[in-house]
């Protein structure tokens, strides 16, 4: 960051005398030369202050960063550190502990599929158990609805039949 830094000020320092001397040329070329160097030195010092607060910004910034990434290395390196201690003490490789786990959840998952699967039959007789009984009810809730205008009509068609035809 030093080296940032010094960079920077060899910079500002190029910048300022630039802006001298162009200011002092532009000044003694183009008019009386009245006032040239104040305008110059004024011209000089901005331009100086600027690269001083930007240099100072910018080394403030990489300073921040390397802080930062800094950090982020560090505890990065102590999960890593946690992760292999953990690995080299436990009783099983990490590999086999996996297959373990994902043994167990498979076999837990067939078991389940078979229990289900016994008990399906039963479930599905007792499902159509009960949809006859409902259609059967249906039925003849339908039926006793329809009594009437069927016993109505029975009765308009034995009196067709019974009269006596003309002919």
């Amino acid at each position: 960051m030093d080296a940032l830094s010094s960079t920077l000020s060899t910079a500002a320092s190029a910048v300022s005398d630039t802006v001298t001397q162009g200011a002092m040329h532009a000044l003694v070329g183009g008019g009386d030369g009245a006032g040239g160097g104040e305008v110059a030195s004024f011209i000089a010092k901005r331009g100086t202050h600027f690269v001083d607060g930007f240099a100072r910004a910018c080394v403030d910034a990489t300073a921040a960063n390397v802080r930062d990434a800094a950090e982020v290395l560090r505890t990065t390196t102590l999960n890593a550190a946690i992760q292999s201690e953990a690995s080299a003490t436990s009783d099983l490789p990490t590999l086999e502990r996996a297959v373990k786990a994902m043994s167990s959840s498979a076999k837990t998952a067939i078991e389940n599929y078979d229990r289900r699967s016994r008990a399906m039959p039963q479930l599905r007789y007792e499902l159509l158990e009960n949809l006859s009984e409902k259609k059967l009810a249906l039925e003849k809730k339908i039926e006793a609805a329809n009594a009437p205008r069927e016993l109505a009509r029975r009765q308009m068609l034995k009196e067709i039949m019974s009269k006596p035809r003309r002919g």
